[in-house]
Parts: C-alpha cells; structure tokens; sequence
C-alpha cells in the first residue's frame, strides 16, 4: 500500500472552506492526498444583516453552517474536524493580551 501524504485546511467559519478552497480541496484529492478541514468557529455569526433585520436574530442555530458545510463536501473524501467554538468567544481570545 503506497503512503499518501495529508494536506490539512484550517478555516475560521463553516461556509469558508466550500466558498474560498473547495476547488483546490478537490485538486488535493484528486492527487491522492488524505484532506483534513479544521474548521474553527461553529458559524453562529453567520447570519446575512438582511435576514438578522426579517427576524430580528442576531445568530443563527449552530447547527445551520455546520450542516451546509457537510453537504458541501459530502461526496468528497475528506475527514471534516469542528472545533465549534462561538465566533464571540474567538474574537474575545484574540484581542486579549
């Protein structure tokens, strides 16, 4: 059995992996190469500032992004990693000094 060599993308939001890099994900793929996506934040923030003013929701459910981004990829061989972090708490993280 030949040794395949793993590519690992790391993401801040759910959706970020299919709209920026699905394309060069596939590539990988298609070269052989074992796809880990680390995807950092659970995409509650991911909510478009018409539908926050329709609803009148600041987030949306955890579940929503973390869902499309499954889809997105479900017929690709890759292992999908969700660390699920609230983006508010990220954000909090990174301007602490």
């Amino acid at each position: 059995m030949q040794n395949k060599t793993k590519a690992v993308f790391v993401f801040a939001h759910p959706d970020d992996a299919e709209i920026t890099s699905y394309g060069t994900i596939r590539n990988y793929l298609d070269k052989g190469y074992y796809v880990d996506l680390v995807i950092i934040t659970n995409g509650n923030n991911g909510i478009s500032v018409t539908e926050k003013e329709k609803t009148g929701n600041l987030y949306i459910e955890n579940d929503v992004r973390k869902s499309e981004t499954l889809n997105s990829f479900k017929d690709l061989d890759v292992n999908i990693i969700f660390l699920d972090i609230p983006q508010e708490v990220l954000i909090t993280l990174l301007f602490i000094k």
